[in-house]
């Protein structure tokens, strides 16, 4: 049996050695192509997260799943013997245009990649006999749902071991987009585990804070994307607080709900879920808790497939002080997934003695008492596609700074009824710091 790299044990010292220095240049390279990767707008990585298969395992350390959980650090590793394989299932029918193969030391001298439309007969759409091993980026053609790794010949005595069995391509043969349709959007929860872990903290764009449930099942997290899109993409950041069970939904009105994605084994860590659905409002709702802690998202990402409506995003405020009695002057910014519209800003709820400009998404004026306040900031195209986004609270007040979040990756202490976490800052502020992730 062949020791896990990860603790420290040794096989083939010298080897492992090697290993660490492969490891390491695999990693760099991987950087290198996921930069190549995301100027190919065309291109999303499908394979992330979906259930994966193999023909053997060198143990249950080493399982499957591991080539397609998003971490390098994670690895499939099969039988010493020839043949293996490796396959993924995308969830339906897909346009392969490349596959990443990030190769522990044992690696495979010759190799297949394949495509099924059913898992049972196969297509060739890559072959080689001198594969080198490290990160192997292959530009493919080809279709099918599922994509495998076959691998007949080894380059060593060991079997076959991938850190990351990555496949790229367009699912359902029609674009997926880029741009983060939930970014910003109003964002509400069944319960929080306190003020300071908001809904909107996980549509904010920011890896450094997050969403955080109350310690109980069910809960749920939503977002109002403004308008109907056509959803084709979610992707979720956990906490070390994950679901072990969830749904995806979606819901033309924020009432009736309709699941596209259902899981009883959720893994945790960034889950990229390929779905089909259509709805305005979209929620994670957890069902099973993996932990006895609640439920906690650093980011919920959902992605549209084109023709799906236009992305309107107000990329500020979030949350504002202000002191009553001095001027106001703040500039609202916003995006359009579509070129050549013409944006009409405006605001409810805005801190009385302020307005909104509508052409230029200028707020003015000056506070005339103090309290609190929630106001919206609303960006509107000419297609009617709309992106809302809080801007409140504001409290007309002097308020406190907020401290630095730092990211928990690590596990919590279960003997303890209570955890550490971040205290609630007094009021927010316009600026969340956020701590980058480890």
């Amino acid at each position: 049996m062949r020791p896990n790299p990860h603790r420290g044990t040794g096989r083939r010292s010298g080897y492992r050695t090697a290993g660490v220095i492969a490891a390491a240049l695999s990693l760099l390279a991987g950087l290198v192509v996921a930069t190549a990767l995301a100027a190919a707008a065309a291109s999303a990585l499908l394979s992330q997260g979906r259930p994966a298969t193999a023909s053997s395992v060198e143990n249950a350390s080493f399982p499957a799943s591991n080539a397609v959980d998003g971490n390098t650090g994670t690895r499939w590793s099969s039988a010493f013997s020839d043949p293996q394989w490796l396959q993924v299932d995308l969830g339906s029918s897909a346009s392969i245009t490349q596959v990443v193969l990030q190769w522990e030391t044992a690696y495979a001298r010759s190799f297949q990649i394949q495509t099924s439309p059913d898992g049972a007969a196969w297509t060739s759409i890559f072959s080689t006999s001198t594969g080198a091993g490290g990160t192997q980026t292959l530009n493919v053609t080809g279709t099918g749902r599922y994509v495998r790794m076959l691998g007949t010949v080894r380059a060593t005595q060991y079997g076959y071991s991938l850190w990351e069995f990555q496949v790229f391509g367009t699912a359902g043969g029609s674009g997926c987009g880029t741009a983060n349709a939930a970014l910003n959007h109003p964002a509400t929860a069944s319960s929080l585990e306190n003020a300071g872990f908001p809904a909107s903290a996980a549509v904010d764009g920011s890896t450094g804070t997050r969403w955080s449930s109350a310690f109980s099942d069910p809960q749920w997290l939503q977002v109002d994307l403004g308008s109907s899109q056509a959803i084709c993409q979610v992707s979720l950041d956990w906490e070390a607080a994950y679901a072990r069970s969830f749904q995806i939904q979606t819901s033309p009105d924020g009432t009736a709900w309709t699941s596209i994605f259902s899981t009883s084994t959720g893994t945790g860590g960034i889950q990229v879920l390929n779905v089909t659905g259509t709805g305005r409002y979209i929620r994670m709702l957890g069902t099973v808790r993996a932990t006895q802690y609640g439920y906690s998202l650093w980011e919920l990402s959902v992605f549209t497939s084109s023709g799906g409506g236009n992305t309107v995003s107000v990329t500020n405020p979030g949350s504002q002080n202000s002191t009553a009695g001095t001027a106001v002057s703040l500039q609202i910014h916003a995006t359009d997934s579509a070129s050549g519209q013409t944006l009409a800003y405006s605001a409810a709820g805005l801190p009385a003695g302020l307005s909104i400009s509508s052409s230029s998404g200028l707020i003015t004026g000056t506070p005339t008492t103090a309290g609190t306040s929630s106001p919206t900031v609303t960006a509107r195209d000419t297609t009617g596609a709309s992106g809302p986004r809080s801007a409140g609270p504001w409290p007309p007040a002097a308020a406190a700074a907020q401290p630095s979040r730092t990211r928990r990756t690590s596990g919590r202490t279960s003997s303890s009824s209570t955890r550490a976490c971040p205290a609630p800052a007094s009021s927010p502020r316009w600026t969340r710091s956020s701590t980058p992730r480890s």
